[in-house]
């Protein structure tokens, strides 16, 4: 969506014939939209579903503010083969073969399982570190010594103020919020 001009087309839609109650139907769907499936009686006409379907979202997105997810990028596939040539340890073989075998599928099945299960766990497992490291800033942030800081005013009596709560809150008012961090009165006399 460069300059940003929304095209539908852009996103990846496939198109199977399936059968539905005893009917034979075309049903599109969307990669990078799964909620989204259009069955239709012929396949130009569910593809025409589809993409009616994605410029509908987008403007649902958009009319709520929300980010909508961007075509899948095929520069990255466009010069790799899908094939790959594994050397596997003799036992590692054996028990792979032994695997495919009780599940019912072929080695090369039973082997793309278990990389798309590990690129899958390891996507979610730098999902949460990322959160994770959001966590600890943020817990860091709110526990630095210098969160609140002492305002001594010319006034009659000492403010504090929180990042959390701009306003100044005199040392009288703390005790009365029971939402703020609550300081006692023994704070404010160590600095008078």
């Amino acid at each position: 969506m460069k300059n940003n001009i929304f095209d539908p087309e852009k996103y990846t839609i496939s198109i199977k014939k399936i059968l539905d109650d005893g009917e034979e139907v075309y049903v599109a769907s969307v990669a990078e939209l799964p909620d989204i499936q259009e069955y239709a009686d012929s396949a130009g006409f569910a593809r025409d579903m589809a993409l009616d379907s994605i410029t509908t979202a987008y403007e649902m997105f958009k009319e709520n503010g929300m980010a909508f997810p961007l075509p899948i990028d095929t520069t990255e596939t466009d010069n790799v083969s899908g094939r790959v040539t594994l050397r596997l340890p003799k036992s590692l073989h054996a028990k792979c073969i032994k695997a495919a075998e009780s599940d019912g599928v072929s080695l090369n099945t039973y082997l793309t399982t278990c990389v798309v299960h590990y690129s899958a766990q390891n996507e979610m497992m730098n999902n949460i570190n990322t959160q994770f490291d959001e966590v600890k800033y943020w817990i860091k942030a709110q526990s630095k010594p210098n969160f609140h800081t002492y305002r001594n005013t010319n006034k009659t009596g000492s403010y504090w103020s929180s990042s959390w709560n701009s306003k100044l809150v005199s040392d009288g008012d703390l005790s009365e919020r029971d939402s703020e961090i609550q300081l006692s009165t023994k704070y404010s006399e160590c600095f008078q």
